[in-house]
């Protein structure tokens, strides 16, 4: 049974909307379980080792990566059993017509979700018995943050206690978040979000999103676009019932005909229930849109697992019978050996950690597509890769590899079809497309497509660590922007015993086979994790993008950093011409010159009119052709 012990991040929505409520009673946890709460665990039952931080019926947890805390309970028992757990607020005095009960509630596990109900004592009485009225209850809670609410109306001028009850068999955890009694008395829509990425293909676009009710409730409204200063598309909606700080799906019938360029939408509601908003600060979505030429995305296929990991090995053997229907070239895969379970993988890496961490990954097999999905290789079909393969990618990638001894060289070219951002990521990944020796428990013997090292940063050295990425400064639309790379691994093989000695990469490398050496690389999006595109690297490629060995050097360059004037020096004895050509990094040919019968001659470049950044200083004599970085300076 997996149960994935993971806390994920949501937004509470009161934190992010002022409502115009007047609030009664409330609770969020940040202080903790509240002291006036009375908890009751009846069943009697021993959390699973998992979750033994479940030491009562309920506690408050704080979710993992922000400040926000809820309280938890579980159903997973050892031995399993039924749980049968009360949380129950303090008395609660009702004393306005228009009260609602409303919470947030979520169950973490698509796979095991928990149930609950709330019930409600009518004189205030603790007494379990006294909790006679279900006002809500679902064998199920959803997987992310939902919002609930129930009218209270019925016990106006009463004082009451609400009881939440988790009543699962043998499930996972449920979160219970934002307790609150309030009476809504006002007209009040707020504007949540828009379901469009910030980058879309030109055509016939549907415009939909989310809207939220901060007021009473809503039978009836209508919802407006506009795309930057156009005509107002309005769709009236009739028949609603939509309950205070509940959410509402809308979808305009009328597409939106988008085309290349920038666009700002707008989207409101009006005539709510015949009547103005009475809060029109938080009524508009607004959201920037960048519509360009779209291209064939290759979705990157990241796959964490571990010999010693006994589910691993069927997972691994699915996914590659499965990859091998598919057509070659179109995605690019590679997978990172985990630490654990037990000792770990002997080819576990610190880099492959810093990619399990970035996803928050505590269990193998697992993997990500495009940074998304949270499945596993074994559980992939066709549906889901090509849920993934379909999406236009506006950003096209080539790249290139060549081998000499244990080095590996080349360049990786990006051409975004937009204005892409400064500060994305390039990755690039040097794997080995099979390894037998870091085989140990779980009865596999071969493995595919191992993630060996990332190449370091060749731009700017932002990072010590190469596993965070390249950073890449703005790139116009339609602009080649070259990033060469190399690296050469160090030392003689060595095998590990394990992954709680990993290799040290200064001093040796875990490669069995350097002719089966490969490279991807990928753009990122670290804000959001997605992946723009990704590419598979061709042999030979981009060839004289990264310097030669010193055992065949044709060329020295220096200063370097410079400011005015670089000197090339030819090593190379020959009375052929030299040919010199200097190259921006977004592929715009800046000068070019033949030089005659150069023999161990100094050529000088004025570089004086360069502004500041990374060039490319090509030398070709006769077959030798070399390509140096060059830096300059301000």
């Amino acid at each position: 049974m997996k149960k994935n012990v993971l806390f994920l991040i949501f937004v509470t929505l009161l934190g992010t909307y002022k409502s115009t409520s007047q609030v009664i009673f409330s609770e969020n946890f940040q202080n903790g379980m509240p002291s006036t709460f009375i908890l009751r665990n009846l069943d009697g039952l021993t959390p699973a080792s998992q979750v033994s931080f479940v030491n009562q019926a309920w506690v408050a947890r704080q979710e993992t990566g922000t400040t926000n805390f809820m309280a938890v309970s579980t159903s997973w028992y050892n031995p399993p059993g039924v749980s049968n757990d009360w949380m129950i607020t303090p008395p609660i005095t009702v004393n306005q017509a228009n009260a609602w009960l409303t919470w947030r509630a979520m169950t973490p596990d698509a796979s095991y979700r928990d149930g609950y109900e709330v019930r409600l004592s009518p004189n205030a009485d603790t007494a379990i018995s006294a909790f006679s009225v279900v006002l809500f209850s679902t064998n199920a809670e959803e997987v992310t943050w939902t919002n609930r609410a129930v009218s209270l109306a019925n016990y106006n001028n009463q004082t009451i206690r609400i009881a939440f009850r988790n009543n699962s068999n043998d499930k996972f955890l449920l979160y219970i978040d934002d307790i609150a009694v309030a009476a809504y008395n006002q007209i009040d829509v707020a504007g949540k979000s828009l379901n469009m990425n910030s980058i879309i293909a030109p055509g016939n676009v549907t415009i939909s999103g989310v809207l939220t009710n901060l007021g009473q409730t809503i039978t009836s409204m209508t919802i407006n676009y506009r795309v930057n200063n156009g005509s107002v598309v309005s769709q009236a909606l009739s028949n609603l019932n939509i309950a205070p700080t509940q959410d509402y799906a809308f979808t305009f019938t009328q597409q939106w005909n988008a085309t290349v360029g920038n666009h700002t939408i707008r989207v409101w509601a009006t005539n709510i229930n015949g009547q103005n908003d009475q809060n029109p600060a938080n009524d508009t979505i607004v959201q920037q849109i960048t519509v360009a030429n779209a291209t064939n995305r290759i979705p990157l296929l990241e796959l964490f697992s571990s010999s010693t990991c006994p589910p691993c090995a069927p997972a691994n053997a699915n996914f590659k019978n499965f990859m091998s229907t598919q057509p070659a070239g179109e995605y690019s895969i590679i997978k990172y050996q985990m630490n654990w379970p037990g000792t770990g993988d002997p080819y576990y890496t610190a880099e492959g950690g810093v990619r399990r961490q970035l996803y928050g990954i505590n269990a193998v097999p697992a993997m990500k597509i495009d940074g998304q999905w949270d499945g596993h290789q074994g559980q992939l079909n066709q549906t889901i890769l090509s849920s993934f393969k379909n999406q236009p990618a506006f950003i096209k990638m080539r790249a290139g590899y060549s081998l000499q001894g244990q080095r590996i060289y080349g360049g990786v070219e990006i051409e975004p079809l937009f204005n892409l951002p400064a500060g994305q990521r390039l990755f690039i990944a040097v794997y080995e497309t099979e390894t037998q020796q870091n085989a140990k428990s779980n009865g596999e013997t071969r493995f595919y497509d191992i993630f060996k090292k990332f190449v370091p940063d060749t731009i700017n050295n932002q990072f010590a660590n190469p596993a965070n990425g390249i950073a890449l400064p703005a790139i116009n639309a339609n602009q080649k922007y070259i990033v060469p790379y190399t690296y050469t691994f160090k030392g003689t093989f060595i095998l590990p015993p394990n992954a709680n000695v990993p290799v040290n990469h200064a001093v040796a490398h875990t490669v069995e086979n350097f002719n089966n050496l490969r490279v991807v690389a990928w753009i990122q999006d670290m804000n959001n994790k997605t992946v723009w595109q990704s590419t598979i690297a061709q042999q030979n490629l981009f060839v004289g993008l990264s310097e030669q060995s010193e055992n065949n050097v044709l060329s020295r360059l220096y200063p370097n950093p410079a400011k005015d004037v670089v000197r090339i020096e030819v090593t190379s004895i020959s009375d052929s011409e030299t040919y010199v050509e200097v190259i921006s990094i977004n592929g715009q040919k800046l000068f070019e010159k033949t030089f005659n019968s150069i023999e161990n001659e100094l050529i000088e470049l004025n570089v004086s009119n360069l502004p500041e950044g990374l060039y490319l200083v090509r030398i070709k004599r006769d077959e030798q052709l070399q390509t140096h970085k060059l830096k300059i300076i301000r």
